[in-house]
């Protein structure tokens, strides 16, 4: 389950961004996920926790919001293709709801990463 949570997640996240030919094309451009889960069981991302994505080709990064947190991480574009290191990421709390969407964020995140 883990796995397929993961694996929509990023899909859903990043499926327009694998449309993205050049750096040129991803420079500066703000993401923000509106659903998350399997493709049967999609979850629309909570309103007032917003998960972004911000892409930055010439500081080689990404930043966002993961519904609590703000994080970080590493941006390597080759080509049409990119991949996102670890991010590292704040460290608060918020309602348990939040936590959750979150949590199932940054898991995709990491599953992406051990690729």
């Amino acid at each position: 389950m883990e796995l397929k949570l993961g694996l929509a997640l990023l899909a859903a996240i990043f499926l327009l961004l694998a449309q993205a030919q050049t750096d040129n094309e991803l420079a500066g451009t703000n993401w923000i996920l509106q659903q998350y889960g399997t493709e049967d069981a999609l979850q629309t991302v909570l309103e007032n926790a917003p998960i972004t994505l911000i892409i930055d080709t010439e500081g080689q990064r990404v930043s966002g919001s993961a519904s609590c947190n703000s994080y970080s991480g590493g941006l390597t574009v080759e080509g049409s293709s990119f991949s996102v290191g670890m991010p590292i990421s704040t460290e608060m709390a918020c309602t348990e709801p939040i936590m959750q969407q979150e949590q199932a964020f940054f898991n995709a995140l990491r599953f992406c990463h051990d690729i």
